[in-house]
């Protein structure tokens, strides 16, 4: 029997932990980065439906345009007077594993419309 007899197993019993931490923490960071991603599509969403009430009757079209470029779907649209509201769903992707979460990564969010009208302005209020 030589000094290094079981040497080898006690190394494969250290790195399996090892391993296992590394896959862990890489799936959690990869989740993270996808909800980033989903609530950055959000954001633009919104930001573009808003754009779209001062120039459409129908802001929620461009939504759905622009979340169709980021990869994403356009789940709900609402507005109301200058407030736009949306919900998009993205496809988790990569090597993700199934384990982790849902299918498909769902964000939301509202943009609102401000316009401020100078005083010298033809459509400005007059007192008349």
């Amino acid at each position: 029997m030589t000094k290094d007899d079981g040497l080898a197993m006690l190394w494969l019993l250290g790195c399996i932990p090892v391993v296992f931490i590394v896959v862990v923490t890489g799936s959690l960071v990869g989740t993270s980065m996808i909800h980033s991603r989903a609530e950055s599509v959000a954001d633009v969403t919104a930001l573009a439906a808003a754009r779209e009430i001062v120039l459409s009757p129908e802001p929620c079209d461009a939504a759905a345009k622009i979340a169709a470029a980021n990869s994403a779907d356009l789940v709900e649209c609402s507005f109301d007077g200058p407030r736009v509201s949306v919900v998009i769903a993205l496809a988790r992707t990569g090597a993700m594993p199934k384990w982790i979460g849902k299918k498909k990564i769902r964000a939301r969010a509202a943009a609102e419309v401000y316009w401020e009208v100078e005083a010298d302005s033809p459509a400005a209020p007059t007192n008349e």
